[in-house]
């Protein structure tokens, strides 16, 4: 504790139990990781569950990177072909002989069919990182810079320079406005028992680095299942 309040040096510690007691089967947090303050919010500190031999969990230091996070692809229907779209849902394909179920199955599968054949769907990558301050003000002035700037690039007239430096500064001044607005809402809602690694979580999401997390999966009968309905409905009969 003195070296923390004398040196400058960060903890990355969250608390984890890392040291196995194996006489006593107790845990405790005796292995400290520190840093320097400049990369504490660039890193992620985590423990392994596999002792691997040791009396001490393994450590994972990793490097979190302001990246774009996935998304699902989404259909982008203002580019359908809905003239074909609707051609190839035109046809019953229902039968009188087969359960509702049955019969609401294939009449998904139609419109999942035809909606991928005639229905361009987006790649699910972003180019954008995610940060929580943005707001909509943001998105007008970014878009509003962004015109004055094709404008003067287009015509490279003296007003239109100036309106582009205007629109410039204005952008910059409406998103410090907002990140600094949003810093001091999360820090009036801190109080003494706000665990720290919640306090870090939120200054990497300020500076647009989350981590990327994997769709659930499970093992059931001996099959891996990853697509998420399937796991849901697994879960539920569990449960």
């Amino acid at each position: 504790e003195q070296l923390l309040i004398n040196t400058d040096v960060s903890l990355l510690n969250t608390g984890a139990a890392t040291h196995f007691h194996v006489q006593t089967g107790t845990t405790s947090a005796i292995d400290i990781s520190m840093c320097s303050p400049d990369v504490v919010s660039d890193l992620s500190w985590r423990v392994l569950d596999d002792l691997h031999g040791s009396d001490h969990y393994p450590i994972i230091v990793q490097e979190i990177n302001a990246e774009p996070v996935a998304r699902e692809p989404k259909f982008i229907f203002k580019r359908a072909n809905w003239k074909l779209f609707t051609q190839e849902t035109a046809t019953d394909n229902t039968n009188e002989d087969f359960s509702c179920q049955d019969n609401l199955e294939i009449f998904n599968t139609l419109i999942i069919n035809a909606a991928i054949n005639n229905i361009p769907m987006s790649s699910g990558k972003s180019t954008r990182i995610r940060v929580p301050w943005w707001t909509d003000d943001c998105t007008r002035v970014n878009r509003e810079r962004k015109r004055a700037l094709r404008r003067y690039q287009q015509t490279g007239l003296i007003a239109d320079k100036i309106t582009y430096n205007r629109m410039r500064a204005i952008a910059q001044f409406t998103k410090n406005n907002a990140r600094g607005n949003s810093w001091k809402q999360y820090i009036s809602s801190l109080n003494s028992t706000t665990p720290m690694t919640k306090i870090w979580a939120r200054i990497r999401k300020m500076s647009g680095k989350y981590k990327q997390y994997q769709s659930p999966c499970i093992m059931h009968n001996n099959t891996l299942v990853t697509e998420e309905g399937e796991v849901a409905n697994i879960l539920a009969q569990h449960y």
